[in-house]
């Protein structure tokens, strides 16, 4: 277990952006993964479809707007093809959202789709609106054209890292980050020395070979043979431990065999016990 502050990251964008929802959040996933425990910052993805609940009494966007909107410390904005439907006070619900965290003095990173995937399904109308809006903020904001998926893929990443390491000198303030105890697996001296080892051999990758004579747990240049029953469900366990820590990425070979590799959180992990 380590103390991580809690970044949220919400992201907005009109029914026609989708694909680019789920890149934002892989790229979320695997900085946490790779950098979560080191920095003891952990990003958290908000999104309305998976971040809400029903409720009444208000409009539906000022309802998204008190249970997610007020809780998120970085806005990252999609528009392609639509810019939204009105929400009563803003030209649509991705507006409203850039307007409330503007207000609060809070980061908003604007994208626009650069292309069109399908021109049969274009509504003229909103694409308008979008071209609009994109005159309407030219002359007070930095926004960002990308002219492919992959484009995207490439620029977001960078982007969500460059906008964490400037925001990371404010997080001791509560108003933008939570204090949050993360369940980290644990690991005794005897698996931190296996762990190590194979780190430092320089090689990456391992595989389980099984044989007549048991079990081989290859780890980098190193390997360990397991005979006994018992000690495979311990090195199977310990196996999945690391999978769980983020420190090794699971896949199978043509011929069955589990194979490992490591990730960057595993260096990190082992460069932090090395030196305390």
């Amino acid at each position: 277990m380590y103390d991580a502050k809690v970044i949220n990251i919400m992201i907005g964008a009109p029914s026609d952006i989708k694909e680019e929802i789920d890149i934002i959040k892989k790229i979320i996933f695997e900085w946490n993964s790779n950098n979560s425990f080191s920095r003891k910052i952990v990003l958290m993805p908000l999104h309305w479809s998976t971040d809400t609940y029903p409720a009444m009494g208000n409009r539906s966007q000022a309802i998204i707007n008190k249970q997610m909107t007020n809780k998120s410390d970085i806005l990252i904005c999609l528009f392609g093809t639509r810019l939204g439907s009105p929400t009563g006070k803003s030209e649509s619900g991705t507006v409203e959202e850039i307007n409330e965290h503007v207000d609060a003095e809070k980061p908003v990173m604007v994208y626009f789709k650069n292309f069109i995937e399908d021109v049969s399904t274009l509504d003229k109308i909103q694409f308008e609106k979008v071209s609009e809006f994109k005159k309407q903020i030219q002359n007070g904001a930095l926004y960002h054209d990308y002219k492919s998926i992959p484009d995207f893929s490439t620029h977001i990443k960078n982007h969500i890292e460059k906008v964490i390491n400037d925001i990371s000198s404010s997080l001791n303030t509560p108003t933008t980050t939570n204090q949050l105890d993360v369940n980290m697996p644990k690991f005794d001296e005897t698996e931190n020395g296996v762990l190590q080892e194979w780190v430092n051999s320089n090689r990456p990758d391992g595989f389980i070979l099984g044989t007549l004579g048991g079990k081989f747990y290859i780890l980098g240049t190193h390997q360990y043979q397991v005979t006994k029953g018992k000690d495979e469900v311990e090195w199977n366990d310990f196996i999945e431990r690391l999978e769980e820590a983020g420190f090794i990425q699971l896949g199978m070979d043509s011929k069955g065999n589990t194979t490992f590799q490591l990730k960057k959180a595993a260096y990190n992990y082992i460069k932090s016990l090395e030196k305390e």
